[in-house]
């Protein structure tokens, strides 16, 4: 069983694509709520 895999598989997280980054973190002061404070600097309104 010689399986040629791409070099940015990761055994232990085989069926989730190898990003450096967290593609959705959890924001600092996060309470295992929704979010009831205002936005982030998502809004720019």
């Amino acid at each position: 069983m010689t399986e040629q895999l791409p070099d940015s598989f990761d055994p232990k997280q085989p069926d989730l694509p190898s990003l450096g980054v967290d593609p959705d973190p959890v924001p600092e002061g996060h309470d295992g709520e929704a979010p009831t404070l205002e936005p982030l600097d998502e809004d720019p309104s």
